[in-house]
């Protein structure tokens, strides 16, 4: 079971797989035991590998759940031999040498073990933040307007303007930035259901609950970027059901615009939520998917606000405070009002 340094490590057996990852610091008698990536982020207490017995090493596991092995590999051959003939007679014994320290270790057949790469995932964070000049940003600009109020006075006004805003058509005049999808998706014996997209925004520093949505390419109309950005972030096929006129997106800093486009989804009787299609993200996005119930999406988002490092975007809230307020006695339009 001992391994080089940094390596990551299956030990089968009938009663289950353990996974951990073993380190052997050359200036150190002892090898480091870690549990799996992705159920602690800690590591275990340094190990003496003269401990390393099956007794110890069950302990340890039963602390932190993982399910035990058959044998874990001892510095004490007898000891170790001996365990492994109890529990497995009819299997030859391996005796084998740790490259690392130069001793004896019997393994079975039954603990072959084999590398396997890891994908270390850890929590985004801001490393740094610096000046930008306009000219050598590739998406926005900083602007100054000089305009006159209602009352005739001169004034000033910053603005982050965008770079890639689409070229300018017949019925946006002014171009367009972005799309976002509100999308349905429906099923023959469910309700209707929305998916969310959750992803780290560095802007924000934390985690946003969106709806699909991208910036419109050159070229684009927003029925053709709407259908694009919802099969790459979701990885289904939509169809668009009605785009919105042009929205603000955030008028006080910027000229960003956007439309809502809406878009359904028809799933089949096998299509269930645990089953997605495949994304089509671009490198760099990391995007998690969420289905909610159409009836619950207020209550779930306001759940998501609650989370830490999690913020709702705001055309998302208010188009479930809309729904929300539609339903309730004392605002809705579907109810009696007071």
């Amino acid at each position: 079971m001992y391994a080089r340094s940094s390596e990551a490590i299956w030990s089968h057996s009938a009663t289950g797989s353990f996974l951990c990852v073993i380190s052997q610091d050359p200036f150190l008698p002892r090898a480091s035991l870690s549990p799996p990536f992705g159920f602690q982020s800690k590591s275990l207490d340094l190990v003496d590998q003269t401990q390393l017995s099956k007794k110890l090493m069950r302990n340890i596991l039963t602390r932190y759940r993982y399910p035990a092995p058959t044998l874990f590999a001892s510095a004490s051959a007898s000891a170790t031999a001996s365990a492994t003939a109890s529990r497995t007679r009819a299997l030859p014994l391996i005796t084998t040498t740790n490259n690392l320290t130069n001793q004896t270790v019997t393994v079975t057949p039954q603990q072959r073990t084999f590398k396997m790469t890891i994908h270390k995932t850890q929590e985004p964070h801001i490393t740094a933040i610096t000046d930008l000049s306009p000219q050598s940003s590739k998406w926005i600009t900083l602007q100054q307007i000089h305009y006159v109020d209602q009352t005739g006075k001169p004034r000033l006004w910053e603005v982050a303007a965008r770079k890639t805003r689409s070229t300018p058509t017949a019925s946006s005049a002014g171009g367009i930035d972005a799309v976002a999808m509100c999308n349905i998706l429906l099923h023959p014996r469910r309700p209707p259901s929305t998916i969310l997209v959750i992803q780290y925004r560095p802007p924000m520093d934390a985690y946003t609950v969106e709806w699909p949505a991208g910036l419109i390419d050159q070229g684009e109309t927003p029925e053709q970027a709407a259908v694009r950005e919802f099969k790459e972030e979701t990885g289904y096929d939509c169809v668009v059901k009605n785009v919105s006129p042009i929205q603000a997106a955030d008028p006080g800093l910027s000229n960003t615009n956007m439309v809502m486009a809406t878009v359904e989804v028809n799933l089949g009787e096998e299509d269930g939520e645990d089953q997605m299609p495949e994304q089509k993200t671009e490198v760099g996005e990391h995007i998690e998917r969420v289905v909610v119930p159409m009836a619950e999406l207020y209550e779930r988002l306001v759940e998501y606000s609650k989370k830490e490092r999690h913020v709702v975007a705001a055309k998302l809230f208010h188009f479930a405070m809309g729904m929300h307020f539609a339903t309730t006695e004392r605002y809705g339009v579907f109810g009696k009002r007071e």
